[in-house]
């Protein structure tokens, strides 16, 4: 039985189980060195699952430095702790402890809190009873809780001797700046917006009135498609089905990608002849690259042609050997191992038959079987099991 095979054939021609660690026919090839557990595919060696920080099915792609896990070299599906952005390449502000991929603080540091963070209990310098009456700048700040947050930029200021807002509300005391709106002046009407004939936002509001520009997406058109999925030509937008809580997914990648199901990004098309997939689903469109199969037509080249094929080739569907198998191996697939007992360990590439005949101890088509122990050193007849000293 092979070494590190953990249940074989009753004949130990071929494995059914490896040992943690291990793959292949005869479990004699190791799993990748980046896969997330020991473990990987029995049959191709592909890993269940990368170590964060590598992609691939082999998870020999190592992903940008910025990513925490990744699909290729340049788009991040996470990022690593302290960063966020589509490229996963701005650090968290000091105020934040754990940020969305899209800058808005989830988690405040100690010291901070309400919206992003921006409020802070040390700038307070009067708190009785969890209420700050005083903040130590009362002209740009005002009070929140038992701390102070900082009034809106867009705030206008009449003169430098008055505050910016209420000090109890927060409210801009002398309206907006251009384009801003909204009792704290933190909303804009968006540059992204479509304008048309009429104004770009609904009155009042900072939803676009006629929808997004070529690429921007949500009712703010604040998403960006090619931005927020590398390798993306169209994004969609979708809402719940009572019309709520819109959301944006790729909807058709660059030629050479397809889009995952679980994470909308775009992804490299895996082992297709020119990068050529559907698209939606990874299959590919006109066969496998040499060296790769799929299990059916018009299907995920996910399998390797077996190592025991000659010039490891073999059909596009199935997996069957083209060029024959190497030394010591036959099937359709070559995948399983000639008997030890065939001589010179040669036998046919189709059926397994010992080709050469069987070793002095051994007989029968595959000499799997034992000559007697009577035989002795003289062996037996390799076609009857009969005793040489007996013919």
């Amino acid at each position: 039985m092979d070494k590190q095979c953990s249940l074989c054939q009753f004949d130990a021609s071929k494995c059914y189980e490896c040992l943690t660690g291990w793959y292949g026919k005869h479990c004699d090839e190791k799993c990748p060195k980046h896969c997330s557990t020991a473990d990987c595919d029995q049959g191709t060696g592909k890993c269940l699952k990368c170590q964060n920080g590598y992609f691939g099915e082999f998870c020999n792609g190592k992903c940008d430095v910025a990513c925490d896990t990744c699909s290729d070299n340049v788009s991040c599906d996470t990022c690593k702790k302290s960063l966020y952005g589509v490229f996963c390449n701005l650090a968290y502000p000091k105020e934040c402890i754990d940020c969305a991929r899209d800058g808005k603080c989830e988690t405040c540091s100690a010291g901070y809190f309400g919206a992003d963070c921006m409020c802070s209990i040390a700038e307070c310098t009067n708190a009785t009873n969890k209420k700050c009456f005083r903040c130590r700048n009362n002209m740009t700040w005002y009070s929140f809780q038992n701390g102070c947050c900082p009034c809106s930029e867009h705030c206008l200021q009449i003169n430098n001797n008055e505050p910016t807002c209420n000090f109890n509300t927060g409210t801009c005391m002398h309206g907006c700046k251009n384009n801003y709106i909204g009792e704290k002046c933190i909303d804009k009407c968006s540059e992204n917006c479509e304008t048309g004939n009429f104004s770009a936002c609904i009155n009042g509001t900072t939803i676009c009135q006629n929808g997004c520009k070529d690429g921007w997406y949500l009712p703010k058109c604040e998403f960006n498609c090619s931005l927020n999925f590398p390798h993306c030509d169209a994004c969609e937008a979708y809402t719940d089905k009572d019309d709520k809580n819109p959301h944006v997914s790729c909807h058709k990648c660059q030629p050479g990608h397809y889009s995952d199901f679980y994470t909308s990004f775009c992804k490299p098309c895996e082992n297709c002849i020119d990068d050529a997939c559907d698209g939606s689903l990874g299959f590919c469109n006109k066969g496998c690259r040499d060296g790769w199969y799929a299990q059916r037509a018009r299907y995920l080249c996910e399998y390797r042609c077996s190592s025991t094929c000659v010039d490891q080739s073999c059909d596009n569907i199935g997996g069957a050997c083209l060029k024959g198998c190497h030394h010591g191996y036959y099937g359709q697939n070559c995948g399983l191992k000639c008997s030890n007992g065939c001589m010179n360990g040669t036998c046919n590439n189709t059926s397994g038959e010992c080709a050469l005949g069987c070793t002095t101890s051994t007989y029968g088509n595959y000499c799997n079987v034992s000559c007697s122990n009577s035989c002795g050193q003289g062996g037996c007849s390799d076609k009857t099991g009969v005793c040489f000293g007996e013919l």
